[in-house]
């Protein structure tokens, strides 16, 4: 065999493999990993047709369960295609295909859990492998498979005496009509043996019928160990003497059922109707339906119920009063069991049945009914039952004694309605005291299930008293706790050994707290009940492995379930469950499906009134089922707990929903969560998590929104990440859907915990085609939603600070907080103005305003201010913040008139009455160029008393000196670059001045201040009439007036002063007298700054002095130079002491830029570069973009080089400039070259 082929076979076995694999157990995963195992094989030589047909048809049958029907057609045509390749299909495959495709396009219906739920409904999610929940038809058990007889109990009844049975004949009947707590079972056996052996002697002395009737159910009382046998043996003997008890089919079956072994039940109900043939089986059926009752299968007990009911009916009224009296027993039985199972409205469904009969109730009858109309804890449904038992029992003229309301009591009792419960026991008690027993016992078990042991072991002598109640009242009290004490009332040894006192005495044990057994030692005592022929009781069973459990260890409680199972003790529903929860939490999993599957067939046929299910175990159950992989089994699982009348919202829906979303297949997810949103079914927190994200996908905004709101009433709304939760908010954003989102803010309003993160995402992801009208009304309805609107107020404030839309959210908050009549504090206005001046000062104090491109507009700015501003001096906002204000709205308030603006600062406390006010409201209106509105505040200011200082005369100097000309140069285009220069405003100046030395002078100035575009770095004469010209001319005499007042005042200039004038001089070009300023300024001994060296730079270049101007730079920080050109001008002094940086090397730069000298622009950088000095990348973009756009290929490159050399960062910007620079002249250079 070749090497291939090897390969092959090896591929063909895997294949195989997992095809039973998936055969065995349909799930995602082993479906994918068939096909694999098969694609592997297809992309091999020999391919697919290497396959043999039968490996061809099963594989095309598997690929059709696929739930994808579209993925099984598409996988199912491939594999046909790989076959045709290289042969022809057989007429077996060709029939495969054509009946799966068939039936996956025409005849394939849709699983259950693909229909659309509808809201509000009680449909529940069926199975998706089967569409419903189906049962196996119950096997009927042969005889032969009944237990045999124990080997102690066969000795017992070897040693039973003549002295230890009564005298005389018909020893059963005696020993029968003792209680049953008295009785040893080998006595009555041994006694049984003997009549039947003198009745087949003697047929004047056969065993009654009512005997046999009594030893079977004595039989069903004494345990499946010992009484199976029995009543199997009884079965033997009645068919060997068919005179002994010849209608023995229906007891049987109850008493079989009683044992726990319906299989026998239906057994003999089968043979019944086979012995009987045509004769009346009424008994018969009778029989099995007191036996699926008695197995809490109620719904196959009703079906034979309503035949035996609908077969009874007669014509003759003579026999009517005896069919009435046996339909009463049938409806009084079935009402009781009914009401036992806690399901009271098939008890008045049947008492229905009796009022459209006709026949006369029983008075037991009513009282059972009266048990179950105390059921209903909706009051208004509880009343209506009673008043028609009431009107039932007048107009029969039945008379009411004590024990009508007894049986009301307990049903208060039953349904744990104990404030109903005490208020009629008390009045039962005041009427009869303790002297009815039925009284006593329901008042002792109420006691019991409350936890009042004191009221408990009050009554228990007195209801124990009576013997043949004793097995049944001693059960409440040992869940006392109480052992010790429970054992001197009961004095269990005045009893022979039997089933019963077995049972009492190891319930006993299990909670003495004198002789404190050991678990195992409690495990040994069990087993050696069952070896005696003991069957430990239904209800004793659950708590010794319960108690086992916590006392000992898991593994000790599972080991006692199997071995005492084992032995032949029966199981009830509450020890399934329990031994389920400890399967399900132990290392061998896998046996709790063998448990699941006896829970199911014991509750699938059932019709009890509630179930109490582990939520947490049936979670863990389907968790391990789906990972095994059975997916199938888990939704199985899931709809058959769906059929039970448990609490609903608590099924384990989130294992499947996690399991869908994390294997991406919406579809499915999206049913699942549709039916737990739609009926509000908590799911666990991290699945909440999942469907968050996963919907964030898949789903459209309205079922987000949904979900969410489901996620709210559930009360998980804590366990959704808030950026789950933005998410969700930006979508309804952007839908804009206004319930959706006055929801989501009234969520976020409310909200417990500190959200202002979650606030400000939002604001921040906003789009930009939101409106500040749609932020607005989100802000204004999130404070009108809240409960405590202060307190969102100020989470939103916080969340403004550093958002694109921070202004319009401040502005709203204020707003809002006003319409709603609620006080603000210092704190709201100071938050608010702070975000209103940090985005002015940005924005609007620079005069590069277009290229910052703010998303919030000056004039909303301004209405913001105008809106709150009053108030905000009423509650005493900061004075700076104030200052900013007063300075944008008299620089860009339209509304405002000067009055209004002394009126604010009138209005103003007197403490803060300072010279700052007067500053802003003047460098606005300097900034709008009305001089005459800066004087009148002026005028104010010298009234109220405020002298005149360098300070002040350098900011009016500054105000008039910055006033735009009447008609300014339009903007350049965004194409274009912004290479100009521009002085730094006042306060730059002042901040400036302060530092202590000369390399901190311009730390505070940004470069970009110097990219200006006017033109003024060009030499240019204007004509003495030029309206630009002749603005800046009066704007210098306005600075001249402010100049003289220094001598007037007897003032002296300082730095700023001569600076300001400098840079009105060279405004109005008048250059001679500011070449005389600067010498000025150096006879005064104030001395050279950088900023007046950068200011003689730039007034050399204006006047064309080239020369002059490399004589400034090559002065500044060289001492031997400075003093060489100090010696014929004193105006170089003190340059050497000036550190030179970026604003001396710039107006050279642009001023070869301007005059086409491109080639000295690059050795002027490189001379900059060289000193170690760079300038911002804002700065190297806009002399790229010149350079492109003159073309000037080489220097762009030489630019670009030393940018590299003298690592020059580069940013987005920048970035973007070589890019398109690149794409347009297709250099042989990347954009990845320069980051290298």
């Amino acid at each position: 065999m070749s090497t291939s082929n090897a390969i092959d076979r090896d591929s063909e076995r895997h294949l195989l493999g997992s095809m039973q694999t998936l055969s065995r157990s349909e799930s995602l995963v082993n479906r994918e990993t068939v096909w694999g195992a098969y694609r592997r094989i297809a992309k091999a030589e020999a391919g697919a047709a290497y396959l043999p047909p039968q490996t061809i048809i099963h594989l095309v049958n598997l690929l059709a369960n696929d739930p994808n029907k579209a993925q099984a057609l598409l996988r199912i045509n491939s594999v046909v295609d790989d076959v045709r390749r290289k042969r022809q299909l057989s007429s077996a495959e060709l029939d495969a295909v054509r009946r799966t495709c068939n039936i996956s396009e025409g005849s394939h219906s849709r699983p259950a859990l693909d229909r659309q739920v509808p809201e509000n409904s009680t449909v529940k999610i069926p199975s998706d492998a089967s569409g419903q929940v189906q049962t196996a038809e119950e096997t009927i058990p042969d005889r032969d498979e009944l237990p045999k007889f124990p080997d102690t109990f066969s000795q017992h009844v070897r040693e039973t005496t003549e002295n230890d049975l009564p005298e005389g004949r018909l020893k059963t009947q005696k020993l029968l009509e003792k209680p049953l707590i008295t009785l040893v079972t080998a006595h009555v056996w041994r006694a049984y043996r003997l009549d039947l052996e003198a009745s087949v002697a003697d047929s004047e002395v056969r065993l009654p019928h009512n005997t046999m009737s009594k030893l079977v159910e004595y039989c069903s009382q004494i345990g499946c160990i010992t009484g199976a046998p029995l009543l199997k043996q009884i079965e033997i003997d009645a068919e060997a003497h068919p005179w002994l008890f010849p209608n023995r089919y229906g007891a049987l079956s109850v008493a079989y059922a009683k044992l726990g072994m319906p299989g026998h039940s239906r057994r003999c109900h089968r043979d019944g109707h086979a012995a009987l043939d045509s004769k009346d089986t009424t008994k018969v059926d009778w029989g099995l339906c007191t036996a699926f009752m008695r197995s809490i299968r109620q719904k196959e007990a009703h079906t034979i119920f309503d035949k035996l009911v609908a077969s009874d009916k007669v014509s003759n009224k003579s026999n009517k009063s005896n069919k009435s009296n046996k339909n009463n027993k049938k409806y009084r039985m079935m009402i009781k069991e009914y009401t036992l199972m806690n399901n009271p409205d098939m008890a008045f469904a049947l008492f229905d049945d009796v009022s459209r009969i006709g026949f006369k109730p029983s008075y037991k009858l009513l009282c059972a009914l009266g048990t179950a109309a105390a059921l209903y804890k909706d009051a208004s449904r509880s009343s209506d039952r009673l008043q028609k038992i009431i009107n039932c029992l007048k107009s029969w003229n039945i008379l009411v004694d004590y024990r009508f309301f007894v049986h009301i009591l307990a049903g208060y009792s039953q349904s744990r309605q104990y404030v109903i419960f005490d208020s009629l026991a008390k009045k039962l008690l005041d009427r009869f005291q303790y002297s009815h027993r039925e009284l006593n016992q329901v008042i002792m078990t109420n006691a019991v299930e409350r936890g009042n042991q004191g009221l408990a072991f009050k009554l228990a002598p007195i209801v124990l008293q009576n013997i043949y109640t004793f097995p049944r009242f001693e059960k409440p009290l040992r869940r006392m706790g109480r052992s010790d004490e429970l054992r001197k009332i009961l004095n269990l040894s005045r009893f022979p050994e039997n089933n019963f006192t077995a049972n009492m005495k190891l319930s006993l044990d299990i909670g003495s707290a004198e002789m404190a057994l050991t678990p195992e030692t409690l495990l040994c005592r069990a087993l050696d009940m069952t070896e005696k022929g003991y069957t430990i009781s239904f209800g004793l069973f659950p708590q010794l492995i319960r108690h086992l459990s916590v006392c000992g260890n898991r593994d000790l409680a599972i080991q006692a379930f199997e071995k005492l199972s084992a032995a032949g003790v029966p199981s009830s529903i509450e020890l399934l469950l329990l031994v389920h929860t400890l399967y399900i939490d132990s290392p061998v999993r896998e046996r709790a499906i063998g448990i699941f599957e006896g829970i199911r067939s014991r509750l699938t046929p059932s019709n009890v009134g509630n179930i109490k299910l582990n939520a947490s175990t049936m979670k863990k159950y389907l968790r391990f089922l789906i990972e095994r992989g059975d997916i199938a089994a888990a939704h199985d699982a899931l709809a058959f707990l769906q059929t039970l009348p448990c609490n609903h919202k608590e099924l384990p829906y989130s294992p499947l929903i996690e399991y869908y979303i994390s294997h991406r297949v919406p579809e499915m997810s999206h049913k699942l969560i549709a039916y737990v949103v739609q009926h509000d079914i908590a799911i666990e927190p991290h699945v909440v998590n999942l469907c968050c994200r996963g919907l964030v996908e898949n789903a459209t905004t309205t079922d987000y929104a949904n979900f969410m709101r489901y996620v709210n009433r559930i009360g998980m709304m804590k366990q959704v990440p808030y950026s789950v939760f933005e998410t969700f908010f930006l979508r309804c954003m952007q839908v804009y859907k206004v319930s959706d989102i006055e929801w989501a803010v009234e969520v976020l309003a409310n909200s417990p915990n500190e959200i202002i993160g979650v606030w400000r995402t939002i604001f921040k992801r906003l789009s930009k085609s939101t409106d500040d009208q749609s932020v607005a009304s989100m802000v204004r309805m999130a404070v009108g939603l809240a409960s405590n609107k202060p307190r969102i107020g100020m989470h939103l404030l916080a969340a403004a600070e550093n958002v694109p839309r921070a202004a319009v959210v401040a502005d709203s908050v204020l707003v809002a907080l006003r319409e709603c009549n609620e006080d603000c504090d210092v704190y709201f206005y100071s938050a608010a103005f702070s975000i209103f001046a940090r985005l002015w000062v940005r924005h609007y104090t620079k005069r590069r305003t277009y290229l910052q491109n703010p998303q919030t507009s000056k004039e909303f700015l301004v209405s913001a201010f105008e809106r709150h501003i009053h108030d905000a001096i009423k509650v005493g906002i900061d004075m700076p913040l104030l200052h900013i204000a007063l300075r944008a709205l008299s620089s860009a308030s339209q509304s405002m008139s000067p009055v209004e603006f002394i009126d604010i600062l009138k209005a103003m406390p007197e403490s803060e009455f300072s010279i700052e006010a007067f500053e802003a409201v003047c460098v606005g209106f300097a900034q709008r160029g009305h001089a005459r509105e800066v004087e009148l505040v002026l005028d104010m200011m010298w009234k109220q008393g405020f002298a005149s200082e360098t300070r002040l005369l350098n900011i009016l100097m500054s105000c008039f000196t910055h006033i735009p000309p009447p008609s300014n140069s339009p903007k350049p285009a965004d194409n274009e670059a912004h290479l100009d220069y521009a002085e730094p405003t006042i306060a730059e100046e002042m901040e400036a001045d302060t530092m202590d030395s000369d390399d901190h002078l311009y730390i505070g100035v940004s470069e970009e201040l110097l990219m200006e575009l006017d033109h003024e770095l060009e030499p240019r004469e204007e004509h003495t009439n030029s309206p630009r010209l002749a603005f800046y001319a009066n704007c210098l005499n306005k600075v001249l007036s402010f100049w003289r007042q220094f001598e007037f005042r007897g003032l002296s200039p300082d730095r700023i002063s001569y600076s300001v004038l400098l840079y009105a001089y060279t405004k109005a070009q008048k250059f001679k007298q500011a070449e005389e300023l600067i010498g000025d300024l150096v006879e005064s001994g104030i001395g050279h700054s950088g900023h007046t060296a950068s200011q003689w730079i730039v007034l050399r270049l204006k006047q064309g002095d080239v020369k002059g101007a490399l004589g400034v730079l090559g002065a500044i920080g060289n001492e031997e130079s400075c003093d060489k050109l100090s010696q014929t001008d004193k105006r170089y002094t003190g340059l050497n002491h000036i550190q030179c940086n970026t604003f001396h090397f710039l107006p050279f730069v642009l001023h070869y830029l301007k005059n086409g000298k491109h080639k000295l622009t690059a050795k002027m950088l490189l001379a900059m570069h060289m000193r170690h000095i760079k300038a911002t990348t804002h700065v190297y973009r806009n002399i790229l973009v010149y350079l492109a756009n003159d073309n000037n290929h080489q220097v762009f490159l030489d630019v670009v080089r030393q940018m590299v050399k003298f690592d020059i960062p580069i940013d987005s910007q920048l970035m973007d400039v070589l890019e398109d620079y690149s794409a347009c002249k297709r250099l042989p250079f990347t954009t990845e070259q320069f980051l290298d």
